[in-house]
């Protein structure tokens, strides 16, 4: 897993807080029906996240980092947006933010999606196809890219999907909350800690490939 960003808008624009180091651990908050997930080991702890109905649940985000009074700043900033129960996406991987949608059909049992834009899409990338009206996803890996117009996937797609349904980055977590009203960030011994729960929309039903 590679750096993490935040993106907020307050208002005027979209601001992007890069962290620099990676996130300590984000879990899910245990027990439910109907749940699938994807677990990964890291070299700095342990990555778990699970899905339910609407929403990816992430519980806790955890930022652990070395005293950075520029970070530290951008984070005061962000909570001032997020602690008021304004949405924010999060991404796990800042390099990893393709975020487009399908601009003609895709049918199922074959490889070809048509989309808006390909930008930061290359072979090997992993990436979910949403279809917004049916609320189902799949995960699909990038084969092979025609700029601006298409890729293909390294399988033949699950379900169909059509203009305007979503193709976004494996761990690109869009317009998430959080309820906690109290200012995450604590001091111990020169490291600072930024601790809070979220959870994130996305589609319905997860389907593992």
């Amino acid at each position: 897993m590679g750096l993490p960003r935040l993106v907020y808008d307050p208002g005027t624009g979209s601001i992007n807080v890069d962290l620099p180091e990676e996130l300590d651990q984000i879990e899910d908050p245990g027990g439910g029906r109907n749940r699938g997930g994807r677990r990964n080991d890291t070299q700095r702890g342990v990555v778990t996240y699970q899905f339910e109905k609407f929403y990816w649940l992430l519980h806790p985000m955890i930022m652990r980092m070395n005293r950075n009074q520029t970070v530290e700043d951008a984070l005061e900033a962000f909570w001032a947006h997020a602690g008021k129960g304004k949405k924010f996406d999060v991404l796990l991987d800042r390099t990893k933010n393709i975020d487009t949608t399908l601009d003609g059909a895709a049918a199922a049992g074959q490889k070809v999606v048509p989309v808006a834009d390909t930008s930061g899409m290359i072979p090997g990338s992993r990436i979910w196809l949403i279809n917004v009206l049916q609320q189902h996803m799949e995960p699909v890996t990038i084969d092979t890219v025609s700029p601006a117009i298409s890729f293909n996937t390294v399988n033949n797609l699950v379900f169909a999907y059509v203009s305007g349904d979503v193709a976004r980055s494996e761990d690109y977590y869009r317009l998430c909350t959080t309820t906690q009203d109290q200012n995450p960030k604590k001091i111990d011994r020169g490291s600072a800690t930024f601790s809070f729960d979220l959870q994130c929309e996305t589609a319905a039903e997860i389907i593992t490939a």
